[in-house]
């Protein structure tokens, strides 16, 4: 299968039964299959449709080098990616399976901080949002670096509470992130959906 764009050797993981490579068109509709609740949750919250519809999108909308594929033992178990909002302001999300488990908690972290260290350096600020009730996930961001920074009781297209979450990547540079996109996060994360009552961009 061809890939979306050259990947470099650097971000391209492989550590016992763990690969991640770039992510390919067929890799969506693949992962669709096995995510865990809490993420098929999230979805259909948020943009009111299934993620056999949203995953497509979101491959369509990320740029090359934005969107990796994790492969446990050989099987798509996860998706990530750092989605460009604006010149400095990036959207990191992470889509996966309950198969995620089988990765050591100590590996995942540690593969999780340097892939963060690579796809966020040309950002100032990343920011997204995430549902109050995927635990699992809210932990993994926390122990990036990543601070909860708002509460929003009503959010989505069907209106469930989520939280806010940050990371500052360099200060310096978030004076040129445009006004209106510091006072809140474009809605695009996932494929460049809005979260209300949105449409596939």
């Amino acid at each position: 299968m061809k890939t979306k764009g050259n990947l470099p050797k650097k971000l391209h993981t492989t550590s016992g039964n763990l690969i991640i490579r770039e992510a390919v068109k067929e890799d969506p509709q693949e992962l669709a299959k096995v995510l865990r609740n809490d993420d098929i949750n999230e979805i259909v919250y948020r943009y009111g449709m299934p993620a056999t519809i949203v995953l497509p999108i979101m491959y369509k909308n990320h740029h090359p080098g934005e969107m990796y594929t994790i492969l446990v033992n050989g099987k798509i178990q996860g998706m990530f990616g750092i989605q460009t909002a604006s010149l400095n302001l990036g959207v990191p999300w992470l889509l996966g399976s309950d198969k995620l488990t089988d990765i050591s908690p100590r590996l995942f972290v540690k593969t999780s901080k340097v892939w963060l260290a690579q796809l966020s350096m040309k950002f100032g600020v990343l920011e997204n949002y995430i549902l109050a009730e995927n635990k699992i996930h809210i932990r993994w961001i926390e122990s990036l670096g990543f601070v909860l920074t708002e509460y929003y009781e009503n959010y989505g297209v069907m209106k469930k509470p989520f939280w806010k979450f940050r990371k500052v990547i360099n200060p310096m540079r978030i004076d040129l992130i445009s006004p209106h996109l510091k006072k809140k996060t474009p809605l695009v994360n996932m494929g460049s959906l809005a979260a209300e009552g949105e449409k596939p961009l």
